[in-house]
Formats: structure tokens, sequence, C-alpha cells
């Protein structure tokens, strides 16, 4: 059970934070200042879950978990709607509602999940959720200058990755239950990937080979332009 909650935390946070990289990417934070935020958002992330995992409610929290992550889910469609609305209203793209509430909606995952872990490494758990936050925030930053070169709108490609993850966040507060009760010593070490996160794993894998494909790509295309 504590390593299940504890891959939730990593499924929820590699979610949020790729959502709230890209809305900051598309407001134009300067470096320093995305720089400045990105390390703030990890330091709350270590303060929240080393908090809450302290606090040892599990047993009170987890029946409730499902309830609360679908409240979560329902809340990100809910700004996903707001954000598609607003984006095709050149006037008012950037929509503070919309990125503040992106990353409310993260931390109340984080401090629900973490209620319900319980470690003898709190520290390095918090730790290691806090560094994991700050490098895909950096990387996804970096990353997503691909898409100024895409045909679609910016904030399209945004409004659709929220949507996919209003969907796969449904799935999780709906599986969540199901999951916690599976009996684990009938699996394989590698085959206990069962319905969440080690298919996740699998498809961040693949993200990751696709996006070093597409930066390898143009790398190459500028090195024959130049010549």
């Amino acid at each position: 059970m504590m390593d299940l909650i504890f891959e939730y935390l990593i499924v929820f946070i590699l979610l949020f934070v790729t959502n709230i990289a890209f809305l900051v990417k598309k407001y134009d934070f300067n470096k320093n200042k995305f720089i400045l935020f990105a390390l703030i958002y990890g330091a709350i992330v270590f303060v929240l879950s080393f908090i809450s995992s302290s606090l040892n409610l599990g047993e009170y929290v987890v029946p409730f978990m499902p309830y609360v992550l679908g409240f979560v889910s329902l809340l990100v469609l809910i700004l996903a709607i707001r954000f598609v609305s607003f984006g095709r209203n050149q006037g008012i793209e950037n929509d503070k509602i919309v990125f503040y509430g992106t990353v409310l909606s993260s931390l109340i995952s984080i401090v629900a999940l973490s209620l319900c872990l319980k470690s003898d490494n709190l520290v390095l758990n918090s730790l290691e959720l806090a560094i994991l936050s700050i490098i895909v925030m950096l990387l996804v930053y970096k990353i997503s200058k691909i898409f100024n070169k895409a045909k679609r709108p910016y904030y399209a490609v945004i409004g659709e990755y929220m949507f996919l993850e209003f969907l796969f966040l449904l799935i999780l507060a709906l599986t969540f239950s199901s999951v916690r009760e599976l009996d684990y010593s009938i699996f394989k070490s590698f085959l206990i990937l069962t319905p969440t996160y080690q298919v996740m794993y699998a498809i961040i894998v693949i993200l990751i080979i696709l996006v070093l494909g597409v930066l390898y790509s143009d790398w190459i295309l500028k090195r024959l332009k130049r010549k």
C-alpha cells in the first residue's frame, strides 16, 4: 500500500507539473521568474508532502480518496473548458484563474495522497517528490518550445492535454479502491504494474523518446539550413 500511494503521488506530480509548465510557458515568464517559481513550487511540495505524511491519517482518509481524486479531476475539467473557451478570445488568453486553479488542484492532490502515505523515510520521499517536480517542470518548459512551430494554436495543445489529464485522473479516481484491494503477492516483481503506474512509466518513456526525436530532428534541420 505504501508503494502504491507513493507511485500515485509520482503520477499526479508528473501530470500536474507538466500542465503547469505548459501554462507558465504560455504566460511567457522570464527565465529568472520561472526558475524562482519552479524552486518555490518544489519547496511547497516538499513541505506539504512531509507534514501531511507525518500525520499518519491514512486509515481515516483512504476511504474518501476516490471522492477527493474525483473532485480534483472534475476541477481540472472545468479549468480545461474555461481555458479553451477563453483561449479563443485573444484579449484574455492568459487566464490567471486557470493557472492558479491548476496549481491548487495539484497541491490538493499531493496533500490528500500524502495523508495516506506511511514510510520510514518521509524526508527522503518528500525530497524525491520535490526534486522530481522541479526537474519535470524545467524539462517540460524547455521542450514546450517546439509547440511554437505547431500548426495548432498553443492554447489548443494545452487544452487537449488538460482534457486528457482529466480523463486519466478520473480513471485513477474510479480505480483507486479496486487497485488498493489487489493482492500484490500474486504478481511477479515486474508484473506488479497492474492497472496503474508501471503502464504510466512505459508511456512516459515513449513520450520522452518521441520528444527527444523531435528535438534531434529540429537540431539536424538547423544544421542543414546553416550549410
